[in-house]
């Protein structure tokens, strides 16, 4: 197993300077980012694997965090969580994971534990439980517009997401536009608000009753989840019309189960490991001293066969 000494010899630089650099010391003592790196492909290349044990007696850490997850399944979630492992364990911690059913109790109740049980700080996916003083350690959120003292915040914008639907909607030449299901984060609000400015008609429905508004002259659908959407092209498809041929058809999230219906389902895609990463980045940067912040992150439109007739 590679030491210290052999990776300092390969990287040519003292021993002082690989123990900063891979204790995460570098920017304090300033290392240069070139040497930083240098030693890092040196340490990766020898099969350098750190005694966590021992560093955390020496350092006084214990290279544990937290995440509380409100859901863990669908591809959405997954994705998340899929990013926040990628880049958490990249910095070289050591990740609880537990799932709240959507309970803010439960949250809140796991935090405590994890934090018992020596976590460093905590980040939390879209359930974030109510604190009635300063959280004991720092905390990132998503789902989260505005941060706090020790909570940095990711989310996406979703109003942005919205925009993306009618844009496509209307460049599709549907002007009288169906929003189904209940509205999530503004969504279908959004889109209606948009609908009006750009003089197409706008109205809101169930997805058992979107093929009856076809009937009555609905050319468009958008539903604030892909859910929705794909219990809206079921009800289509039974009663006899054709999506996109009668009523062209968006929905929100681009979960697997989107490309995998027919005809395929366009959706507003989140950027799910990217939103993840970000939410581990975040809580690694309070750890390290800096400021809590938020971020914004920018939905796409993935086009497909139930609202383009080329497919």
């Amino acid at each position: 197993m590679a030491t210290l000494k052999d990776i300092a010899a390969a990287a040519g630089v003292s021993i002082t300077v690989v123990s900063d650099v891979l204790n995460q010391k570098s920017r304090t003592r300033r290392v240069a980012q070139a040497t930083s790196e240098k030693v890092l492909a040196v340490a990766a290349r020898l099969g350098y694997a750190p005694n966590l044990h021992a560093r955390a007696l020496v350092l006084q850490r214990t290279y544990l965090v937290g995440l509380v997850a409100a859901s863990i399944h669908s591809s959405f979630y997954g994705g998340i969580i899929a990013g926040f492992l990628e880049r958490a364990e990249g910095a070289g911690l050591r990740v609880m994971l537990s799932y709240t059913q959507r309970s803010g109790e439960r949250a809140a109740a796991a935090c405590s534990e994890m934090v018992r049980r020596g976590a460093e700080g905590v980040a939390f996916l879209e359930e974030l439980p109510v604190f009635r003083r300063p959280p004991p350690v720092p905390m990132a959120a998503t789902h989260q517009l505005r941060a706090r003292r020790r909570l940095s915040v990711v989310a996406v914008d979703h109003a942005q997401g919205a925009a993306l639907a009618v844009r496509h909607l209307l460049q599709q030449g549907r002007r009288r536009i169906a929003l189904v299901g209940d509205d999530i984060d503004d969504r279908l609000g959004t889109a209606h608000r948009l609908l009006e400015e750009a003089g197409a008609a706008a109205i809101h429905c169930r997805p058992a009753e979107l093929p009856q508004r076809v009937r009555e002259g609905i050319d468009g659908a958008f539903a604030a989840k892909d859910f929705a959407a794909i219990e809206a092209l079921g009800e289509l498809l039974s009663a006899g019309l054709g999506v996109p041929r009668d009523c062209a058809l968006i929905g929100y999230d681009d979960l697997q189960v989107a490309a995998a219906v027919r005809p395929a389902l366009s959706s507003i895609s989140q950027p799910k490991e990217e939103y993840g990463r970000v939410l581990a980045d975040l809580l690694l940067e309070q750890l390290a001293g800096r400021p809590a912040r938020a971020v914004l992150l920018t939905p796409e439109l993935v086009t497909r066969s139930s609202s383009r007739p080329d497919g």
